[in-house]
């Protein structure tokens, strides 16, 4: 999917200059340009192997497995749950992303008040699209806001453009509050593990919801 990665001119709200906002709909987690070597690696199993491991990797990412079988990493921070699905087993992928994250620390550091959101591990999540573009890395990004069920950014966002571009009479903050719902629960189920976390059981309105976004 094609997106919009110009960064807005307003640098008081701009993280870094490899930052640009995205929607979950937007995540890039089936188009990527990664690729694995053509190669046919030799590799027995002992008798008795029950167990298949991999190492963590280092920086307190832990690894989880989306049920579609995509691998994905979550970091507990104060200020938010950080969520990707680059390789961080990739070492400079590893140390890009964590270069990343220490940027919109220091961007929230500085300019959380104006942003008029509590920022904390049990509040907000943090989803990190780091990709390649041309011989560099950059990173699209959002965050959802747990107790609303929405999404937000430090960016201006054209969500009329990038959401709705076909939708017509858009006008109500309702319409726009159940776009913005529809777009955390795509975050939830590109994460699932951001529910579990917090959660041990939904509400009966969020299986509705939810129920909502999958018919939708």
């Amino acid at each position: 999917m094609s997106r919009d990665t110009t960064t807005p001119t307003d640098k008081t709200y701009t993280i870094g200059e490899s930052f640009y906002p995205i929607a979950p709909c937007e995540f890039e987690r089936y188009e990527r340009s990664d690729v694995v070597p053509d190669i046919q690696f030799p590799f027995d199993i002992q008798p008795g192997t029950v167990s298949f491991t991999h190492e963590p990797p280092k920086k307190g990412w832990v690894r989880y497995m989306h049920p579609e079988g995509a691998q994905y990493f979550c970091l507990q921070h104060a200020l938010f749950m950080v969520y990707t699905d680059a390789n961080l087993y990739t070492e400079t992928i590893l140390s890009k992303t964590d270069e990343f994250l220490q940027q919109v620390i220091e961007f929230i550091s500085c300019h959380g008040d104006e942003l008029q959101t509590v920022f904390d591990a049990e509040t907000v999540d943090l989803v990190m699209d780091v990709t390649h573009s041309d011989q560099d890395l950059v990173c699209g990004y959002y965050f959802a806001h747990r107790p609303n069920q929405t999404i937000f950014w430090a960016h201006d966002f054209p969500a009329s453009r990038r959401l709705w571009a076909d939708v017509k009479g858009v006008r109500s903050e309702l319409h726009i509050l159940h776009t913005m719902q529809a777009q955390y629960w795509e975050h939830c189920a590109l994460f699932p593990c951001s529910r579990r976390r917090h959660r041990k059981q939904l509400t009966k309105c969020e299986i509705f919801s939810f129920m909502e976004f999958l018919i939708l």
